[in-house]
């Protein structure tokens, strides 16, 4: 089989509401057959720092987006890409068709960003089976929130 030099968890979702602000989380773990997890990369963030308001869907496929940069970055070529979205994997596989604009913009700049790679593959997985990269997202929106909530805080003031 091929070789799989990191397998990336990506989740994406939207802060209060949908379409909303939108987060990010990113594990990337070295692949092991054991059971201890090795992890070479952790991330979360807020797509253009909250300013830009998207669908859970976009959000997902943006921390996808994200994901692979990063991960382009520190040099690895084989990547298995793992998603508790089934939208965005059908969809990046060629299962599903694209019909809306934005959700086939990011499909394209996702597999140009798949394209420099050596091997590729994403699978969907449960949302239990994801949980590291959720609770990034959730990370992000929980600081997002906090700030927003001093921000307000201070206009009163």
């Amino acid at each position: 089989g091929a070789i799989i030099e990191i397998v990336l968890y990506t989740d994406g979702g939207t802060c209060r509401s949908n379409p909303g602000p939108m987060a990010y989380g990113i594990v990337g773990l070295k692949p092991t057959s054991g059971r201890t997890r090795c992890v070479l990369l952790e991330a979360h963030g807020m797509i253009d720092d909250g300013q830009r308001v998207g669908t859970n869907n976009e959000a997902e496929y943006l921390a996808v987006i994200n994901g692979l940069k990063m991960v382009r970055k520190l040099g690895f070529t084989d990547v298995q890409l793992c998603v508790d979205s089934e939208l965005v994997c059908k969809q990046l596989r060629g299962e599903w068709s694209t019909k809306n604009a934005e959700l086939q913009r990011l499909n394209t700049i996702t597999k140009s960003w798949i394209k420099g790679l050596r091997t590729f593959t994403v699978e969907h997985v449960p949302r239990t089976k994801n949980q590291q990269a959720d609770r990034l997202a959730n990370v992000a929106i929980n600081l997002f929130k906090y700030q927003q909530e001093q921000a307000d805080g201070e206009q009163e003031t």
